[in-house]
């Protein structure tokens, strides 16, 4: 049974918005996720976790780093941010080995997982509406030379390893639009 510190917590982040993950095997941390509603399920824009000590989060963008403080400021009003960094993804990767964390590609059944849940969410996303899009989903904005544009500087912003499979690639979302990568 987790402290009840660590209950209280938990009930607090719910409170929030937060909703609770369960633990990798043999990993002891609590984690909670962010879920906002989309048109094809759930989807995690931020995950947050707690070692008995330090509570961190984590996104995919500074906006959605915002919201999550804002959050966690609502739920533990004691809290203070000690710490802030924003990071490029091959940096994440760097930090990652450094402390002995595998990839996923390591393992072949995990590697397999991944690669089917991420391709997945790629054939998703392109029949998403879309913020920097202008609310338009990635197939919308192929129906227009501004839309296309507005597109392409999107995905160029994207990793884009197209034989990783621990993102959503550039190339292979391209690929799904009919997408020439050359623009």
């Amino acid at each position: 049974m987790p402290p009840a510190a660590v209950v209280e917590l938990g009930v607090r982040l719910a409170a929030a918005g937060l909703t609770t993950v369960e633990p990798r095997a043999g990993d002891f941390t609590r984690r909670w996720a962010l879920l906002t509603p989309g048109a094809n399920g759930e989807t995690v824009v931020a995950t947050v976790g707690f070692d008995g000590a330090t509570l961190s989060g984590e996104t995919n963008s500074a906006a959605r780093g915002d919201r999550l403080v804002e959050l966690i400021a609502q739920a533990l009003p004691q809290a203070a941010v000690t710490n802030r960094r924003r990071s490029k993804l091959d940096d994440v990767r760097q930090i990652r080995a450094s402390a002995g964390v595998a990839e996923p590609a390591s393992d072949p059944e995990l590697a397999g997982v991944l690669r089917e849940v991420v391709s997945a969410q790629e054939r998703r996303w392109v029949d998403e509406q879309i913020p920097a899009l202008k609310g338009r989903t990635p197939r919308e904005a192929m129906a227009d030379p501004i839309g296309v544009e507005e597109l392409q500087h999107l995905l160029d912003g994207f990793p884009d390893d197209p034989d990783s499979f621990s993102a959503m690639s550039a190339t292979r979302i391209r690929r799904i639009l009919g997408l020439s990568a050359d623009h």
